[in-house]
């Protein structure tokens, strides 16, 4: 099939729409609708597609599906094109996603949704905002203003002398909306 962007909106299994993605070679936006909260997926599958099935995938949506960290990680290794959107609202995408994600991908993402992953830390949503320079949109749960400025202890309220102390940086995220 010559398809590019595919969104199922059927009430078929995610099992079946990942089955019908992967007969789309020239395939670049995929997103797996989820009928009913969190879902399994095979791993095994969206490794199929990111690595072999689909190489021009740039786009991904894979919300509320049951990956780990490491599945995350090694879909995310596979992937033979650069991502410029990457979507993963509600699982459980962590750390070593986030480092996999940043390291090959971090020039290209434009749109990055990491809402409602329980493992991502306000730190780590401070790292996609100061290591994506094209990043228009960014949706995430937990950036603390302690992390934005470096203050490294918890406990410790923000005085004013701490904030005189801060230098202005570059904001790298220059288009962000």
């Amino acid at each position: 099939l010559r398809m590019t962007d595919l969104r199922i909106e059927a009430n078929i299994s995610p099992t079946q729409q990942l089955e019908f993605f992967k007969r789309c070679p020239q395939l670049v936006a995929m997103k797996v609708m989820l009928p009913d909260g969190r879902t399994h997926i095979p791993a095994d599958l969206i490794y199929e597609i990111f690595g072999t099935s689909c190489p021009l995938v740039d786009k991904i949506g894979l919300e509320c599906c049951s990956l780990s960290d490491a599945e995350f990680t090694k879909a995310i290794d596979l992937c033979r094109s650069r991502l410029t959107i990457a979507t993963v609202f509600g699982t459980d995408f962590g750390p070593m996603a986030l480092q996999s994600l940043m390291k090959r991908h971090a020039a290209t993402l434009t749109l990055v949704n990491v809402t409602e992953c329980h493992a991502v830390t306000s730190v780590m949503n401070l790292q996609i905002l100061t290591s994506c320079p094209n990043l228009l949109k960014f949706h995430g749960s937990d950036l603390k203003a302690k992390d934005i400025l470096g203050i490294l202890d918890e406990a410790k309220a923000v005085t004013e002398q701490d904030l005189s102390l801060i230098q202005p940086q570059e904001w790298p995220c220059k288009s962000l909306r």
